[in-house]
């Protein structure tokens, strides 16, 4: 299992700073900030694939999406729909995100849920991939980064010629719990594999 954490500490006294980093902006406070692990998936790109919990909203998003561009990831995903966003104050995380020179995708799944439309997700995926294979760097959210994120990451596993029993043990060593969530997200991406996968992943 390969993790990387943002880790953050910092000290401010009176106004007078002892930072650790530049990721925190306020003062005359004692705070210590401990960031998402992120969890990354072998996969056949020169890019790397990474799942991981939402970022924190509010105040600290604007701190997190600057982390993803100093861990060098290029394009961001959110999994989460858009009354999770607003609920979690992560409604300025596409600005935020692009404003750090990242790509960012918005692809809403409901929590626990699957893709509304197969062919719609298999056109996001490909274009996914192709991303990938061009050694663009990924990181891919839902709430917890487990159930959707999962998902999408086993679905970009079998797209590029592994097979789904395969690709859910990969995911699920990575993120050192079992993925996806539920029975029907696992159907859907078996599902998607049968229709759309290349032949060496159907073998």
């Amino acid at each position: 299992m390969v993790r990387l954490s943002r880790d953050i500490i910092e000290l401010r006294f009176s106004g007078k700073e002892e930072s650790m980093s530049t990721r925190y902006r306020e003062k005359s406070c004692l705070k210590i900030r401990i960031s998402m692990t992120t969890y990354q998936i072998e996969g056949p790109w020169r890019g790397r694939l990474a799942i991981e919990p939402r970022p924190r909203g509010e105040d600290w998003l604007a701190d997190e999406a600057l982390a993803w561009k100093n861990e060098g990831f290029d394009v961001v995903v959110s999994l989460l729909t858009a009354e999770e966003m607003r609920d979690l104050g992560l409604t300025d995380e596409a600005n935020l995100t692009r404003s750090h020179g990242l790509q960012f995708y918005g692809f809403q799944i409901p929590d626990l849920g699957v893709p509304s439309s197969m062919a719609v997700a298999q056109e996001f995926l490909e274009r996914l991939i192709r991303e990938l294979a061009a050694g663009k760097n990924i990181a891919v959210h839902c709430r917890q980064g487990i159930g959707r994120s999962g998902l999408l990451a086993a679905s970009l596993l079998s797209l590029s010629g592994i097979d789904p029993d395969t690709a859910f043990q990969r995911v699920s060593t990575a993120r050192g719990l079992p993925v996806p969530e539920t029975s029907e997200q696992k159907r859907w991406v078996t599902r998607l594999a049968e229709e759309f996968a290349a032949p060496t992943a159907r073998s």
